[in-house]
């Protein structure tokens, strides 16, 4: 059984985008393995001081991988998922359409609809069985009132995913009170249904298999699996194998 760990994948096999390096939890989604990609947006963030719709504005950065790579492997898995959330402090997120708040799509679009909704547009999760605070709107945050309220949950559309950009409002001040919010977004993550067509090498070091000889350093290289060797003084050759003098001849 492969064991969890970073594996450099190629999703679209040779000829396809570069492979590139992911996590891949083994042990998830009932037996499945998952690949997970992490990004730079995924602490809990602050909201305040942006009163108009949509006026806040936070791009999502996805490390060691392009957005063309992501859509290749959103498209080679059978199940793809991004949690998301969103707390609130008189802030409206979805207002049953009049929106102050929402996530882009990879393809650039403003979504309706929040994690937890099953693509239902302008309800987050508590609006699908009418449990919102307030049962008027579809989202818990569309209560608008002075309490901390949250919504939260799964994307899970395929087609959406991932994550490009979140906007907010609705964060100013009424009568000397300050309204706020705050945002945290899950890593990707990508159901894997054989091994073998995901994650088709660890993402080890290539100098842990010490290929420099004679106490050469072996040093690690910004290029998929490449490294050099620093020599000791008196060896030289590609992995320092070979001794002696090494000879110089100059043409006149």
């Amino acid at each position: 059984m492969a064991k969890s760990g970073s594996y450099v994948i190629d999703p679209d096999g040779e000829g396809g985008v570069k492979p590139f390096k992911v996590y891949c939890d083994m042990t998830d989604k009932e037996g499945f393995g998952v690949t997970v990609v992490s990004h730079d947006s995924e602490n809990m963030t602050l909201v305040d001081g942006f009163d108009s719709h949509g006026s806040y504005s936070r791009d999502v950065t996805y490390h060691n991988t392009s957005f063309l790579q992501l859509a290749i492997l959103t498209a080679s898995s059978s199940y793809c998922e991004q949690f998301i959330k969103y707390g609130c402090y008189h802030s409206a997120l979805l207002y049953n359409g009049d929106m102050r708040g929402w996530w882009v799509s990879r393809d650039g679009e403003n979504m309706t609809y929040w994690g937890g909704a099953d693509s239902v547009p302008f309800k987050c999760a508590c609006g699908l069985n009418n449990t919102c605070a307030n049962i008027n709107f579809g989202c818990n945050c569309d209560k608008n009132d002075w309490n901390w309220r949250e919504d939260s949950g799964l994307i899970t559309d395929k087609s959406k995913l991932p994550v490009t950009q979140l906007r907010f409002g609705d964060t100013g001040v009424i009568g000397g009170m300050d309204e706020k919010g705050n945002h945290t977004l899950g890593k990707l993550s990508y159901r894997i249904e054989t091994f073998n067509n995901c994650c088709v090498s660890p993402s080890r070091s290539p100098c842990e298999s010490a290929p420099c000889k004679n106490s050469a350093s072996c040093v690690t290289e910004y290029v998929l699996n490449s490294y050099h060797c620093d020599c000791e003084p008196g060896f030289f050759g590609t992995h320092c194998e070979r001794g002696g003098i090494l000879e110089i001849h100059l043409f006149s």
